[in-house]
């Protein structure tokens, strides 16, 4: 089962070409390879995902 997932906050930081996503039900700040996993993961399960839209 699918569940929404409410971002709270986005950290962009340009110098190291990374950024932080703090979601709502989850208080684990992840990094870029970690929300790469993640979104390979809802990938597969239906989930559509556009590179760029910020």
């Amino acid at each position: 089962m699918i569940e929404p997932v409410e971002i709270i906050e986005v950290t962009i930081e340009p110098e190291s070409n990374s950024y932080h996503v703090l979601l709502a039900r989850d208080i684990h700040e992840y990094e870029k390879e970690e929300l790469k996993k993640k979104f390979e993961a809802m990938k597969s399960h239906g989930w559509e995902y556009i590179d760029g839209l910020l």
